[in-house]
């Protein structure tokens, strides 16, 4: 009897033979729908290749038999040499011959009867892992990329794609890898990816690498540039700043980005003119690699190369006492205080917001005259304005005053004279009493003499001067006129 896809044989002519053919049909179709078993008979026998896995990544594989009652077996690689007869194992240890493709592993089997019943059972070999590749860009992204992995093999075709990320230790199943870029840089820097394919037979590809560099997050920029005012040219140095793919370039605008230059430092200039005095703004932005450009920002400089102007409140009048009130300008940095001398003396700086000096006949013996007053003004970076003066006067003596009374009686009508005078501010104006009547001011005192001799006798006349500085005689001057009528 053939076992397989063949048809038994055993015919007779007798009156069994109907029954022969109705066997042969049934094992036809029983051999057909069972691939790796054979019948002979009541006998049944089948063969699976590593428990009938469809792949195998390796030529040692085991061959799984069952047989009832079977007592001995033996193989062969199909087409090859059969291995010697043994005792029937439901296992065996087998080697396939070498090279990728279909391998086909013949066997016979034996039961009491010593009939032999064959079966066979087919495996792909394939030793060769997948290919993998990626499309992960180059340089540097600013947003999220999303990396796509390919794996091909010919032979048992793709089991799984796999990949971890930044050295993790647990693997994800996926064929597509995405690296977010958060706009708050949270993520940028260079993130490795690695990944494998494995195929239907198990073989492992070797884990590939590739790195997926992302910058969201521009560059960060600082300046240098002073506080307060300069009285010299000022270089502002700009430093950036950037963690992920690194400073391209900085720039900056001195003309409110009307123009950009690129540089890492901005002359602001001083020129001893003033010219460029006042206040300078610089603004300034960096670039990295990746392409993100910095929201600019501003540095402020301020120049100031004049001294400050100084003015004064003299009157050009005379005073016993005057405050004189200085008044300073600065368009830069502003005045901190005042500086002056009288008459050549010496310098007295005035303490920083003190604006005023008192100058009194009163403090100062022999103070009284015309006095010269120079001054300046100081701004807070130490530099001295041109130097300003003016005339302070001072009176503290009183005028004197004087009379042209005559002597001894007078017969008619008597006109004195006052005469005052003041060496400094001059006579303001004279005062007189007749016999300790009421102040008249002028300097003509009429005493008549009336012939009905009403005004005869003795009259005295008080009188004092002030000038214009507000002294007045201490005393009052008195004169004796008589008048002695016929």
């Amino acid at each position: 009897m053939t076992v397989g896809h063949q048809t038994a044989s055993r015919r007779r002519t007798d009156r069994l033979s109907a029954y022969a053919i109705v066997v042969a049909v049934t094992l036809t179709a029983v051999a057909g729908i069972f691939a790796g078993t054979a019948q002979a008979g009541k006998a049944k026998a089948s063969l699976r290749i590593d428990y009938g896995s469809g792949y195998t990544n390796t030529t040692a594989v085991t061959l799984v038999s069952a047989m009832s009652g079977g007592t001995q077996m033996q193989f062969r690689n199909s087409g090859l040499v059969w291995s010697a007869w043994e005792p029937f194992a439901t296992t065996k240890a087998w080697t396939l011959p070498a090279g990728d493709g279909a391998k086909t592993v013949d066997a016979r089997y034996k039961g009491a009867t010593g009939k032999s019943v064959s079966a066979s059972d087919t495996i792909i070999l394939d030793t060769i892992a997948p290919t993998t590749g990626d499309d992960a860009p180059a340089g540097w992204q600013t947003s999220a990329a999303t990396v796509t992995l390919t794996a091909t093999d010919t032979t048992s075709g793709v089991g799984s794609i796999s990949y971890s990320t930044d050295g993790g230790a647990s693997w994800v199943g996926g064929a597509s890898v995405l690296v977010p870029a958060p706009s708050d840089g949270s993520n940028d820097g260079v993130h490795q990816v690695s990944y494998r394919a494995t195929d239907g037979a198990g073989n492992d590809a070797v884990a590939k690498t590739f790195s997926v560099s992302i910058d969201a997050g521009a560059p960060t920029t600082t300046d240098d540039a002073p506080a307060g005012w300069n009285a010299t040219g000022v270089r502002v140095n700009l430093s950036a700043n950037d963690t992920a793919s690194g400073v391209a370039l900085t720039q900056y605008s001195t003309d409110a980005g009307a123009t950009w230059l690129t540089g890492t430092s901005a002359v602001v200039p001083a020129p001893p003119d003033g010219s460029n005095d006042g206040v300078h703004q610089i603004l300034y932005r960096s670039r990295d690699v990746a392409g993100n450009v910095e929201t600019a920002k501003t540095a402020t400089v301020r120049i100031d190369t004049q001294g400050p102007t100084a003015s004064d409140n003299a009157d050009g009048a005379w005073h016993q006492r005057y405050v004189l009130v200085f008044a300073g300008s600065d368009v830069g940095a502003g005045v901190d205080h005042f500086e002056y001398g009288i008459d050549g003396g010496s310098w007295r700086a005035l303490a920083a917001g003190d604006d005023s000096v008192v100058l009194s006949v009163w403090r100062r013996a022999g103070f009284t005259g015309a006095h010269t007053v120079d001054y300046r003004a100081v701004d807070m970076l130490g530099k001295t304005g041109p130097l300003s003066s003016c005339q302070v006067k001072l009176d503290g003596r009183a005028p004197t005053t004087g009379d042209d009374a005559p002597v001894g009686p007078r017969v008619s009508d008597v006109t004195v004279h006052l005469t005052a005078g003041d060496a400094h501010s001059g006579v303001a104006g004279t005062w007189y009493s007749v016999d300790g009547g009421a102040w008249t001011p002028g300097t003509e005192v009429l005493v008549p003499a009336p012939g009905d001799g009403s005004n005869d006798g003795v009259h005295w006349i008080h009188y004092y001067s002030t000038d214009n500085a507000g002294n007045a005689e201490t005393r009052e001057r008195v004169c004796k006129v008589q008048i002695d009528a016929p």
